[in-house]
């Protein structure tokens, strides 16, 4: 498929590193409505994740990086021929060597998962899905140094890695505020999306969600999160 169709927008993504996918519905979707005046979007791809925090967010500006020629390209395509074009801007970046004197008060990503060694004859498709261990700490240093002091940083990450990923986050003062844990069935947990503040929270506020149910269609919670984006009827 080459174009993705949303409720309000489209996406265009042939040749992208990586297509539109259920983790980026879902943690575009769990992203909520907030004052945000500045975004900035780490590893942007096709910008999908950037356009649906947009409609839910309409006069919030958004900065979104990516260090694939292709992948901006189809981005920059997607952000013009929105709604919100005006409110978009994405750069060829590559986010360890990002320079900015902006403060966001919201950054999301849907990051590298997996923390291995590439090498140098990784592919495209490889380094969208693979993250050097030896980046990691500078992650979050970047993120947290480029995150306000009251702002928000919204990751999905693989339940797997949870603990590697948040140990490093709170060494460099990323505190969880939120989780919630994502069953692609009932009893398998493979993702879970976190939001961190530099601010303690008083309580971790938890949940789930369910993607599929017992039949292997869309459980209606997943439903009920995705109805403003989905194009067509789940």
């Amino acid at each position: 498929m080459v174009f993705f169709h949303f409720k309000h927008f489209s996406i265009n993504q042939e040749g992208a590193s990586m297509k539109v996918g259920t983790d980026a519905m879902i943690l575009g979707s769990l992203i909520p409505e907030g004052k945000y005046v500045n975004a900035l979007d780490i590893g942007t791809g096709t910008g999908v994740l950037a356009l649906m925090t947009v409609q839910k967010n309409p006069k919030i500006s958004i900065t979104a990086i990516d260090i694939d020629a292709a992948n901006v390209s189809l981005a920059n395509e997607n952000f013009k021929n929105s709604l919100w074009n005006k409110n978009l801007t994405v750069k060829k970046e590559n986010f360890f060597f990002f320079k900015t004197n902006q403060i966001f008060d919201l950054i999301f990503s849907n990051p590298p998962f997996y923390l291995t060694d590439l090498g140098s004859s990784s592919s495209r498709k490889l380094s969208s899905k693979h993250l050097s261990s030896d980046f990691l700490d500078v992650f979050f240093e970047k993120s947290a140094s480029m995150l306000s002091n009251n702002g928000v940083f919204w990751l999905i990450l693989p339940y797997k890695d949870f603990d590697e990923w948040t140990l490093v986050a709170r060494s460099h003062g990323l505190k969880i505020c939120s989780l919630i844990y994502i069953y692609g069935k009932e009893s398998n947990c493979n993702r879970i999306v976190v939001e961190f503040k530099k601010n303690t929270p008083k309580k971790v506020k938890e949940s789930s969600l369910i993607i599929r149910d017992k039949k292997g269609g869309y459980s209606e919670e997943y439903k009920i999160l995705t109805k403003e984006f989905h194009g067509v009827n789940l």
